[in-house]
């Protein structure tokens, strides 16, 4: 490929990331965003000139490598701020008074009845001082939202409501140094091994399954901790985005489109297959049960 191309490519691919990268306002700031771009672009480089002729469409190819380098990097440098988002993430999507939408500016949250509004609240004011009991009371997650979003009167962004009650909850991000962590990095090191390995057969396995039982299981799949469990086949090195978005038969884009959402609940993926709520927890019961034969028992974590 010449180099006329080359530098063609490289825009196109730049203004997608960036295109992208405005989605994570609020997350990024400035120099994050120019690092992911940077590393998008560097990637879309080698690939071209490594393996030219593959990438079908550079927009699709763009866009899902800056998802990707995106949600890796603010899991990476904010572990604690990723998985309190997750948690909101299943609260909306599980509380039939709450709700999570997505509009052109991103993805808007609030009261059910809501749903469907493009109009988000600019400014707020809502400190720690202020707030109720209520509202403080993170382990009934659900009871706070609802009159946090009272108080408030309008939807917030995804990326707002986090805020808020990161700042209400307390949530910050710890370095914790662990003095005993010598003695403990070859016990670690094998268990990370064995979690691979564990990971690498249920991906496997996940993989024989009829589609319609893998988008069941899959797209509802959580860890220990009831959060995206697809991710944690991503960090660890055993599955890519692609990977795991063709195992749903779905374009990487659309799949970014819907990750935000994971672990989908049983009405969303039931319009998604065309089946019934009930049929969706027949697949994945039946998933569950192959898997259960296949795989070690007492090694199985998902929910």
């Amino acid at each position: 490929m010449n180099d006329v191309a080359l530098e063609t490519i490289a825009a196109r691919a730049h203004e997608v990331a960036r295109r992208v990268l405005r989605r994570f306002q609020g997350q990024l700031d400035d120099e994050d965003a120019a690092d992911v771009a940077s590393t998008v672009l560097l990637r879309i480089v080698r690939h071209v000139r490594d393996d030219p002729g593959t990438i079908v469409s550079v927009d699709d190819f763009a866009a899902t490598l800056t998802y990707n380098a995106a949600y890796d990097f603010l899991r990476r440098k904010y572990p604690e701020r990723t998985r309190h988002k997750n948690r909101l993430r299943y609260v909306l999507m599980h509380d039939e008074r709450l709700a999570m939408w997505t509009v052109d500016a991103g993805t808007l949250t609030g009261l059910a009845q809501w749903r469907g509004s493009n109009d988000a609240a600019g400014s707020f004011d809502l400190s720690r001082d202020d707030a109720t009991a209520c509202m403080l009371d993170r382990r009934s997650a659900p009871d706070a939202l609802v009159e946090i979003f009272g108080w408030i009167s309008q939807p917030l962004t995804l990326n707002d409501l986090a805020r808020l009650t990161a700042e209400l909850w307390l949530v910050t991000e710890l370095e914790i140094v662990d003095i005993s962590a010598a003695r403990n990095d070859a016990r670690d090191a094998t268990m990370q091994i064995e979690q691979r390995q564990y990971l690498d057969a249920l991906w496997r396995e996940i993989r024989e399954l009829r589609a319609a039982q893998r988008m069941a299981l899959m797209l509802n799949l959580r860890d220990g901790d009831g959060m995206n469990a697809l991710a944690l086949m991503i960090l660890a090195g055993v599955a890519t985005f692609d990977e795991i978005a063709a195992a749903l038969a779905m374009e990487p884009v659309r799949f970014a489109e819907l990750w935000p959402q994971l672990p989908m609940n049983d009405l969303d993926i039931a319009g998604m297959l065309g089946v019934t709520r009930q049929q969706v927890i027949n697949l994945r019961r039946s998933a569950r049960e192959r898997l259960g034969r296949r795989m070690n028992p007492k090694s199985m974590r998902w929910k």
